[in-house]
């Protein structure tokens, strides 16, 4: 939340965090060793509208915006293996490993929504201290003076045609909806083999 963004715009976060780490450490004989480690790892962070009613959001315009769903967030998950072993024989001593890794990262946002934006008007009859039109004189005003008189104009019981007339009411009428994901996907193996004796 920021700007001028009101608590009808407000989301409940919840964020998960694990992470589980297993090692197994054999002596296959007196002169073998053998090690595994496994590590998986998760992160997830949701986010989720507070509120499903009418919400409202002024930046350079102000925006009503009903919302059906609001959902968004990302997750991401790694795992990784790991394998060392070691050995000798006579007066060689050798070693070798591989590692194998995943990893996946997904961002999405779920959203439905309908929005009537108020926009800049074009000139509008001036108003004076007690909200009684000027007669004669025009101004043009910003999205905020907007709203203000269309919340007046309603109070007063004013049509939408009027409302629009006087400075007041929605210019714009938008609906989106869609179910946007990202996702990436990185996985990796590596192997070495080493040896030294006399």
């Amino acid at each position: 939340m920021g700007g001028f963004s009101l608590p009808s715009r407000a989301y409940s976060g919840d964020r998960s965090q694990y992470t589980i780490q297993v090692t197994e450490t054999a002596l296959l004989n007196e002169k073998t060793v053998n090690e595994t480690r496994m590590q998986l790892s998760r992160n997830r962070f949701d986010q989720l509208s507070v509120s499903n009613l009418a919400a409202l959001n002024v930046q350079d315009a102000v925006l009503w915006r009903w919302v059906a769903s609001r959902r968004g967030g990302e997750s991401t998950a790694q795992v990784e293996i790991q394998n060392f072993m070691s050995w000798s024989k006579g007066k060689h001593f050798s070693k070798s490993a591989d590692d194998c890794a995943g990893w996946e990262s997904t961002a999405f946002h779920q959203e439905t929504s309908a929005a009537l934006t108020l926009s800049r008007a074009d000139l509008v009859p001036a108003l004076d201290n007690n909200n009684q039109i000027i007669p004669g004189q025009f101004i043009q005003v910003g999205s905020l003076e907007r709203y203000r008189r269309t919340l007046l104009f309603q109070r007063q019981g004013l049509s939408a045609n009027l409302i629009r007339t006087l400075g007041g009411g929605a210019t714009q009428l938008s609906i989106a909806g869609g179910d946007p994901e990202a996702k990436v996907t990185q996985a990796d193996a590596a192997f070495y083999f080493q040896t030294s004796g006399a």
